[in-house]
């Protein structure tokens, strides 16, 4: 078993060592100073089951100065835990945006069953319309 650390906010716990974790960019968090085990025993517990510890992990994450870089930091990340609190909102709300940005940015036609986190930013317009215009004449060169 992993063990838990606390390097960079609680988000580090399962991911420090990934590439572009970046976990200088985390430093100030809220869970920075909280012993690994009781970050494991918070950030990572059953949301439905175990509401008391969810609800907590939620509050640490609150107010916290590098909450939407953690959220972030998620969405990009490989290898997110299954379960459990980060950057403020639960895991499952972090895969509900990943499904909505593959959806938005044209890598799948499917789009998500779920509804559209309010906090995950809208891809760039410029961005879509030039990746359309080269799916309508890919022979055009700039």
């Amino acid at each position: 078993m992993k063990q838990p650390t606390n390097e960079g906010g609680a988000y580090a716990l399962q991911n420090k060592n990934q590439p572009g974790a970046g976990v200088n960019s985390l430093e100030g968090a809220n869970c920075a100073d909280l012993p690994g085990f009781v970050i494991d025993k918070y950030f990572n517990c059953n949301i439905r089951t175990q509401q008391f510890l969810a609800r907590t992990a939620l509050a640490i994450c609150n107010n916290c100065v590098v909450r939407e870089p953690c959220r972030d930091q998620a969405l990009n990340m490989s290898g997110l835990q299954k379960r459990g609190v980060i950057g403020g909102v639960p895991v499952a709300e972090i895969y509900q945006a990943r499904a909505w940005r593959f959806y938005e940015l044209g890598l799948t036609d499917v789009p998500p069953t779920s509804d559209r986190p309010e906090w995950l930013s809208r891809p760039d317009a410029t961005e879509i319309v030039e990746q359309g215009r080269v799916e309508d004449d890919p022979d055009e060169v700039d």
